[in-house]
């Protein structure tokens, strides 16, 4: 919240004092992590002055990537992305700030307001982010008690919602398997941090939706998709400045006013009958919103983390069976009948979730979902 520009301290150096002698820096002196994180939060004024735009260009993207790549590159060995050796839980924040504000970059461009290359860029971008994040979380978590009580004790807000927000990347695309990992460690968190509990309900209700899509024969492509794509936006539509599915808000913001000179404005119905984008139309949107309802009461909105993973489970268990089917048709076709067409076989859904007991609607609102 402090401008750079108010300071004139110098930052730190980049390893260690007990390396620094006459001014000059000991050859063996090793990296911290300090700096790296010092220079990727000096960042996050510069990215939200960018927010300011509706699309963010791929000159300042670029710019902005080289950036935190130097930022990467002062991380101690252990730390690196492309290490694979087990990670202790408790130093895995400065890796996290990195990819959160990777993260934040990229996920900006999910606009409807950007062109089809820059939203599909975006998606890209922030898939191969939530695939960073599952692998380092994979170092942290091992098969040991040890490591999941580790991750209980350290973990932050924002590594919990990092963790959630690449979750819904990894089942938007279909990663489950890397998808389960994170679920996994949100699961291990638990109650140590209450924000898992918004977290698992929206995931939970997201896989609901994937399902319905890959129940009724679409397999693939949902970036076509704009309901998805805003549930996927997450808490980008609890922002005036950021989202896109609100006819306005609280601070009196009309966000509809304006039209989309690629592919138009999106415009969310109130909840009555009133026509408008489909995914919302039906969608009550006064409703009191999930961070209202008593903690006591939290339970009975969602069925936990069991559920959630043997849904992803079931999710990837059928992807596997869908390829190995679809491999042995294109074999079979490719011996047999070399100019016959594969026909894909329709997935069937996971067990789906009941109604809440608290609601008559089966479809959780807009409003429920969208984290303040």
């Amino acid at each position: 919240m402090i401008d750079d520009n108010a300071c004139d301290t110098e930052y730190p150096e980049p390893v260690d004092d007990e390396y620094i002698a006459n001014n000059e820096v000991a050859q063996d002196g090793q990296p911290t992590p300090l700096l790296a994180t010092i220079h990727v939060v000096r960042s996050v004024q510069t990215l939200v002055r960018l927010f300011k735009s509706e699309c963010i260009s791929p000159e300042a993207i670029n710019s902005f990537g080289k950036h935190l790549d130097a930022c990467h590159n002062l991380f101690p060995p252990p730390l690196l992305l492309s290490s694979k050796e087990p990670l202790d839980c408790r130093s895995v924040a400065p890796v996290i700030y990195l990819q959160n504000v990777r993260m934040m970059l990229h996920r900006h461009n999910l606009s409807p307001f950007c062109r089809h290359e820059a939203r599909h860029g975006a998606v890209e971008a922030c898939v191969n982010i939530a695939l960073n994040t599952s692998h380092v979380m994979s170092r942290c978590l091992g098969r040991t008690l040890a490591a999941r009580n580790d991750l209980a004790m350290s973990a932050t807000t924002l590594l919990c919602t990092h963790l959630w927000r690449s979750t819904l990347f990894l089942v938007f695309r279909g990663k489950y398997e890397q998808a389960l990992i994170l679920v996994h460690a949100l699961s291990a968190i638990g109650s140590a941090r209450s924000v898992t509990v918004d977290c698992g309900r929206h995931i939970a209700f997201f896989i609901t939706c994937i399902m319905d899509r890959l129940q009724s024969g679409l397999l693939s492509d949902f970036e076509q998709d704009e309901e998805l794509m805003a549930y996927v936006s997450a808490d980008m539509q609890s922002s005036a400045e950021n989202s896109w599915v609100w006819q306005g808000s609280e601070t009196g913001a009309n966000l509809t006013n304006e039209s989309n000179p690629h592919q138009g404005r999106i415009n969310a119905s109130s909840g009555n009958s009133e026509p408008g984008w489909p995914p919302f139309a039906r969608a009550d949107l006064r409703q009191i919103p999930y961070d209202r309802v008593p903690v006591e009461e939290t339970s009975r909105v969602w069925d936990g983390w069991e559920e959630v993973e043997r849904s992803l489970r079931d999710l990837w268990e059928q992807q596997d069976r869908q390829r190995q089917k679809q491999r042995q048709q294109t074999q079979f076709g490719e011996s047999h009948h070399p100019q016959a067409a594969v026909t894909p076989t329709r997935l069937q859904p996971a067990r789906q979730p009941q109604p809440s007991a608290s609601s008559g609607n089966s479809r959780m609102t807009i409003a429920n979902i969208v984290m303040n």
